[in-house]
C-alpha cells in the first residue's frame, strides 16, 4: 500500500468520524428532556426536549411580543410601538439552559429579552423627528398702557440613548407600563426676554387729534396716548415675577392736548361774529291738513340745517342734511310739472330760503336744479330743488374761516343766515341778476348771472339756467 493511499485512507477514517459524533451529538440533543417540574415564565416546560421547548416559546412564551405595546408618552400623548416591529423575543435554547438548571436559577443566568437594537433605534430616532419641540420666543402685547410679558420656553426632543435604556428596561421586565420618555432640553436666545426690543415697539409719541377733508368731508384721526417703557422699573418688574406668571408692565404715559371730542367742538363752535349774508321767504298759515303738514316740515328742514358749520373746503349736502331728518309729513308736491302729494313736501322752500344767500357769501354752487313749475315765494330763476331720487343742492366754503348756517322759522316764515368772519381779502360785491330769456304758454326760461367782484375788479361770472312748466295740466 503506498503512502498515499495510506492518507486517503485516514482522512476518511477521520471524517466518518468527526460526522458520527455529530450525529451522535444531535441525537443526544433531541432525546435530552427538562427535569419534572421545569418552568419559565409561568410556563410549565417539564420533561419538554429542545423542539418542544422551541413550540411552546413560539406558541406561548413570545406571544407577549405580540400582545403587548411598548408605551411612551411625551408632551401629554401617547406612541405605541408592537415589541414584534423590532423583532423582541426569548431564545428557545436560553429558556432550555435556564429551565434546565431549576435549583440554580438566578437573575443573572435568566434569559434575557433579544431585539434588534438598530430598527429599535430607527423607530426612536423617527419619534424624535416628530414630536421635537422647538423653542419658543417670549411674546408680548401692548394693551393700553400696560405690556404684558409671556416668557419664553426651551424646546424638547427625546433623548435616544436614554429611551432605548429604558424601553430595554421595560422588555426585561415584561412590565408594559407607560414610560415616561426621558428628553434633552433645547436651548435658545430668543427664549429670553429682551426689554430693549421690546422698548422700540412698545414707546409712542402722543399725537394730538386730526381731522382732514377728504371729498369735502372730515375725517378724523383719534388722538394717541404717549407711552415709554421705563427700562430700569422694567427690569426690576420682571425680576420679581415668578416664573411662568404673565408680567404686566405699567407704561410710563403723556396725554395729548387735544381730543376728538374737544376737536369737534372746536370746529362745532367756530368764531362766526358777522352775518355773511341772509334771505327770507314767506308762506301762508295752513287752512288745512296738507298745508299745516307743509309748514311742518319747513321747520323739521330748517332745523335740520341750522347750525352746520362748514369749514374751508367743505362741502355742504341739503340731502345729507336736511334730506336725513326725520318726522316729515304728507303735503303738496310737484312731480314732472304736477301737482299731486307726497312725504316731505314744502323742503324746497327751505333749500331755496339758503340759495340766495349761498350766493351772497361768495359760496361755490356745485349743483343746483330749478323746479319743474315756478315757485311762488322767490323770484324765477332763485330756487333750488331737492327730491330723494337725486337731486340735491350743495355748496362748498371756499372762503379762508369756517362758516355756520343759521335757519329759524316763525309761524309764515323761514330766514336763512350765513354766519363768518369778514376780512378784507374776502370783502366781496356780489350781483345777483335773474333775467327772463324765453316764454311762451308753455314754459319759461330764466338766466340767473351771478358776478364776483373785489375792489371793482370781477372775479368770477356764473350763471344758472331754470326752465319751468307753464302749462295748466
Amino acid at each position: 500500500m503506498t503512502n498515499r493511499n495510506k492518507i486517503i485512507i485516514a482522512i476518511s477514517s477521520g471524517i466518518l468520524s468527526a460526522f458520527g459524533v455529530v450525529a451522535f451529538m444531535i441525537f443526544m440533543r433531541k432525546m435530552e428532556k427538562l427535569p419534572e417540574n421545569a418552568s419559565f415564565s409561568n410556563v410549565n416546560l417539564s420533561q419538554m426536549t429542545h423542539d418542544e421547548v422551541q413550540e411552546v416559546a413560539d406558541s406561548k412564551i413570545n406571544k407577549i411580543f405580540e400582545k403587548e405595546k411598548i408605551k411612551l408618552e411625551f408632551e401629554g400623548r401617547i406612541y405605541t410601538m408592537s415589541p414584534k416591529s423590532i423583532d423582541a423575543h426569548f431564545d428557545a435554547e436560553d429558556i432550555f439552559k435556564y429551565a434546565k438548571k431549576e435549583d440554580e436559577k438566578t437573575d443573572e443566568n435568566k434569559p434575557k429579552v433579544k431585539y434588534d437594537k438598530k430598527k429599535l433605534e430607527k423607530f426612536i430616532e423617527e419619534l424624535k423627528n416628530k414630536t421635537i419641540v422647538k423653542p419658543k420666543k417670549y411674546a408680548f402685547k401692548k394693551v393700553k398702557t400696560d405690556v404684558l410679558i409671556k416668557e419664553g420656553s426651551n424646546g424638547k426632543e427625546l433623548d435616544v440613548e436614554k429611551t432605548m435604556e429604558e424601553i430595554s428596561k421595560s422588555l426585561e421586565g415584561l412590565d408594559f407600563k407607560v414610560i415616561k420618555a426621558p428628553f434633552k432640553e433645547i436651548k435658545s436666545e430668543e427664549t429670553k426676554i429682551n426689554l430693549k426690543e421690546i422698548k422700540k415697539q412698545v414707546d409712542t409719541r402722543v399725537k394730538d387729534a386730526e381731522f382732514k377733508l377728504v371729498n369735502g368731508k372730515r375725517i378724523y384721526t383719534n388722538e394717541e396716548i404717549g407711552t415709554t417703557l421705563d427700562l430700569k422699573k422694567a427690569n426690576e418688574i420682571v425680576a420679581k415675577t415668578p416664573a411662568g406668571k404673565i408680567i404686566k408692565i405699567p407704561l410710563d404715559t403723556t396725554n395729548p392736548t387735544k381730543t376728538v371730542a374737544a376737536l369737534k367742538n372746536e370746529i362745532n363752535n367756530p368764531k362766526t361774529p358777522h352775518v355773511l349774508a341772509s334771505f327770507t321767504t314767506k308762506f301762508p298759515r295752513g287752512t288745512d291738513r296738507l298745508s299745516r303738514n307743509r309748514n311742518q316740515n319747513i321747520k323739521i328742514a330748517a332745523a335740520a340745517i341750522n347750525g352746520i358749520v362748514l369749514l374751508p373746503g367743505e362741502e355742504f349736502s341739503f340731502g345729507a342734511t336736511a334730506g336725513a331728518a326725520k318726522g316729515y309729513l304728507e303735503a303738496i308736491t310737484y312731480e314732472n310739472g304736477r301737482k299731486t302729494t307726497g312725504i316731505g313736501g314744502g323742503m324746497c322752500q327751505v333749500s331755496s330760503t339758503l340759495f340766495t344767500p349761498a350766493l351772497k357769501a361768495g359760496l361755490k354752487i356745485t349743483q343746483r336744479q330749478s323746479h319743474s313749475r315756478p315757485a311762488g315765494y322767490v323770484k324765477p330763476g332763485m330756487d333750488a330743488t331737492y327730491d330723494s331720487s337725486g337731486t340735491d343742492f350743495r355748496f362748498i366754503n371756499c372762503l379762508s374761516n369756517p362758516i355756520k348756517i343759521q335757519a329759524s322759522t316763525t309761524e309764515t316764515s323761514v330766514t336763512v343766515n350765513i354766519l363768518g368772519t369778514k376780512i378784507p381779502e374776502e370783502n366781496f360785491t356780489i350781483t345777483i341778476d335773474p333775467k327772463i330769456t324765453e316764454q311762451n304758454a308753455s314754459y319759461r326760461k330764466t338766466v340767473t348771472t351771478v358776478t364776483k367782484s373785489l375792489n371793482g375788479k370781477v372775479l368770477e361770472t356764473r350763471q344758472f339756467n331754470s326752465k319751468y312748466n307753464l302749462s295748466r295740466n
